[in-house]
């Protein structure tokens, strides 16, 4: 199983729990206490097409900078 925190720009910081499985990954999620009901997939453009409805694929730079709050 592998854990990371994920900070990227305009987005609110969020665990990304990846693993062998769907069920292991939904393990690991519970015994976090998360609810996996409230789990993503896919890749960080995909999140920001969803949340923000940005296509980052097409940005030439992807900073901080461009992004003033965090939703």
């Amino acid at each position: 199983m592998t854990l990371d925190i994920d900070t990227w720009p305009g987005l609110s910081t969020y665990i990304e729990i990846e693993g062998p499985s769907e069920d292991a990954v939904r393990v690991t999620a519970e015994a976090l206490g998360f609810d996996f009901a409230h789990a993503s997939y896919g890749s960080v453009d995909e999140v920001y097409l969803a949340v923000l409805n940005r296509d980052i694929l097409t940005e030439v730079t992807l900073t901080f900078a461009t992004f003033p709050e965090q939703v």
